[in-house]
């Protein structure tokens, strides 16, 4: 299981946040660090959790997830 960090950006004014939440609380190990910002574990490669998030997203959002490796604050 290794930590990942996600960042979104949804473009449209009144976009649903409700689908992307579900998702990334899915994960189940979560931290919703800041409005737009979470970290997530998972045994999942980034590859794997950016298409599973991109399925609830529009095609003008932006969506960034990165591996969490070494030493972290909060």
């Amino acid at each position: 299981m290794k930590p990942y960090i996600v960042c979104y950006d949804l473009h449209k004014q009144g976009q649903n946040y409700t689908d992307l939440i579900a998702k990334l609380k899915g994960y189940g190990t979560h931290w919703h660090v800041q409005g737009s910002v979470w970290v997530i574990v998972t045994g999942q490669s980034a590859v794997q959790i950016r298409d599973n998030l991109k399925t609830v997203l529009d095609a003008n959002d932006k969506l960034i997830v990165a591996r969490l490796q070494g030493e972290q604050h909060g």
